[in-house]
C-alpha cells in the first residue's frame, strides 16, 4: 500500500509541477523525401502538427499543390506527361518512388504494475522489445497514396499486417472537372477508421483513450478497431472535412455478408485550414515552432454495426462528439461516445455505455511534452464503471527518439491496477 501510495503521488507530483512552469503517421519515409526533420509534420511523433495533418489529409503530398517544390529524393516516371491529352487513349501516367519507402519502429518498455503478484506476473517487467513495426508509406503521383503497417514482433509472435490502404484522391476532379479540389477521395484496403477522432495511429500516450477503446459484454467491437472495407472523405471550403465508410460487420470472425456503416463531421474555426490552402509556405519547410495553431475544430461520429455472439446478433450504435482547442503551447481535447448494444452477451439482454475523456497537452520545449488526461465509462448493468487517470511525460532525445514515462490511476482500486510505463521508442 505505501509502494502504490509512493508512485501515485509521485506522478502526480510531477505533473502538477510541470503545469506550474511558463510559457500526429509517422515514419521517417516521408522525411527522407523531403530532405527534412520529423518536426515538420509532428510535435513530437505520433502527434501530428496542422502542417502535418494537412499532409496526410492531401495523400501524403504538400497541400496547395506544391508537392514538386519541394521533392528531394525524385520519383520515378511511369509516362510521359503528355500522354494526359490522349487519355482515355492511352494509360493515364504515374510515378513510384525512387528508393522502396520502407521504415521501422521499435519499442523497449519497462512495466510497474501494483497488483502482479495477485495477478501471477512479475511486478517489474522488461518488456524488451515491447514491439517491432515495419511501415510503408507513400504516393504514386498526384491521385493514389498508400500506408502499411506490418507488425514484426509483439507479446512474443509475428502479428502481421495491421493497416494497408490505398487512397485514390480528387476523384471526378482534374480532367473531369466535376468537384473541387480535395472534395472527393476514396480510401479502399484495412485501415483505422474517422469515426474514432482520436485513433492509436496520432495519439502520443501509451495508454489507449477509453471512449474509442471499451468494449461491451462479449462483443470484440470498439472504435479503435481496425477494419476492412471502404471510406469516403474529403474536404469542403478548406474548413469542413467528413468521411462516409462501408466495412465488414464487427469481429474477426464475422462471416456474414452484413456490413457496418460509419461517418465523421468536422468544422475548424482558425488556424491552419484542414487543405493547408491558407499558408503560405516557406522555400524550406518549417520545422520548429510551427505547433501554434490557435484554433477550435469541433465534430461529431457515428457508427451503426452488428456483431455475431454465441449464436445471437448483437446489433449496435455509437454515437458521439468532441472539441480540440489549440491556443500557443497548450492542447486541450475531450470526445464523449453513447453505446446501445441490444445483445451484447448473447442473452438478449442490451447494455447502454458512456464513455468520455479530458486531455490538457503542453509543449514545454520542442522536446519536453507534459500531458493529463482524465476519463471514465459508465455502464449499465453490472459491468464495472471505470474512472482513470493518465499522467504523461514525453521527452524527444532526438527527432526520431522518444522517451515516455506515462502513469495509469485509478481512483477506485476496483476499476483496475495503477501501473508505470516507461517507453524507449525509435524510428528509423
Amino acid at each position: 500500500m505505501r509502494k502504490s501510495c509512493f508512485v501515485v503521488g509521485l506522478l502526480l507530483t510531477v505533473f502538477l509541477s510541470l503545469t506550474i512552469i511558463e510559457n500526429a503517421n509517422a515514419i521517417p519515409t516521408f522525411a527522407r523525401k523531403y530532405r527534412t526533420s520529423c518536426t515538420t509534420c509532428h510535435i513530437g511523433f505520433n502527434r501530428l502538427n496542422p502542417f502535418g495533418s494537412a499532409y496526410r489529409l492531401n495523400g501524403y503530398q504538400i497541400p496547395q499543390g506544391q508537392e514538386t517544390v519541394y521533392v528531394k529524393e525524385e520519383p520515378v516516371s511511369l509516362g510521359a506527361p503528355a500522354w494526359k491529352r490522349v487519355w482515355p487513349d492511352g494509360v493515364w501516367p504515374g510515378m513510384m518512388p525512387q528508393a522502396i519507402p520502407l521504415s521501422m519502429m521499435v519499442h523497449q518498455r519497462l512495466i510497474w504494475n501494483e497488483s502482479a503478484r495477485t495477478r501471477d506476473v512479475p511486478e517489474v517487467d522488461f518488456d524488451f522489445p515491447h514491439e517491432w513495426e515495419l511501415f510503408v508509406g507513400g504516393d504514386l503521383g498526384d491521385m493514389i497514396s498508400f500506408f502499411g503497417e506490418f507488425v514484426l514482433y509483439e507479446d512474443g509472435k509475428v502479428e502481421g499486417v495491421q493497416r494497408i490502404f490505398a487512397q485514390f484522391n480528387d476523384l471526378l476532379t482534374g480532367p473531369f472537372d466535376f468537384l473541387p479540389e480535395d472534395a472527393l477521395n476514396l480510401k479502399v484496403g484495412k485501415f483505422d477508421i474517422a469515426a474514432d477522432p482520436f485513433h492509436s495511429a496520432t495519439r502520443r500516450t501509451l495508454n489507449k483513450y477509453l471512449p474509442s477503446d471499451y468494449t461491451v459484454g462479449d462483443a470484440s467491437f470498439s472504435l479503435r478497431n481496425l477494419q476492412k472495407g471502404f471510406e469516403a472523405n474529403g474536404i469542403i471550403n478548406s474548413r469542413w472535412r467528413y468521411a462516409l465508410g462501408l466495412v465488414d460487420s464487427a469481429g474477426d470472425d464475422n462471416s456474414s455478408s452484413e456490413k457496418d456503416r460509419y461517418w465523421r463531421l468536422a468544422y475548424k474555426f482558425g488556424g491552419m485550414a484542414f487543405d493547408g490552402k491558407n499558408e503560405d509556405l516557406e522555400e524550406e519547410l518549417k520545422q520548429t515552432n510551427n505547433w501554434v495553431d490557435n484554433s477550435l475544430t469541433v465534430g461529431t461520429f457515428g457508427y451503426v454495426g452488428k456483431e455475431a455472439i454465441s449464436g445471437a446478433t448483437n446489433d449496435f450504435t455509437r454515437l458521439g462528439g468532441d472539441v480540440h482547442l489549440q491556443w500557443k503551447n497548450l492542447d486541450l481535447s475531450a470526445a464523449w461516445v453513447f453505446g446501445d448494444d441490444d445483445d451484447p452477451g448473447g442473452t438478449g439482454t442490451g447494455v447502454n455505455s458512456r464513455g468520455w475523456f479530458t486531455q490538457a497537452e503542453y509543449v514545454f520545449y520542442p522536446w519536453l511534452i507534459g500531458s493529463f488526461r482524465y476519463e471514465s465509462l459508465d455502464y449499465t448493468d453490472a459491468t464495472n464503471d471505470v474512472t482513470k487517470l493518465v499522467p504523461s511525460i514525453a521527452i524527444y532525445a532526438r527527432a526520431n527518439v522518444r522517451i515516455i514515462l506515462e502513469g495509469a490511476i485509478y481512483p477506485d482500486g476496483e476499476d483496475g491496477s495503477n501501473s508505470v510505463l516507461a517507453d524507449l521508442a525509435i524510428l528509423f
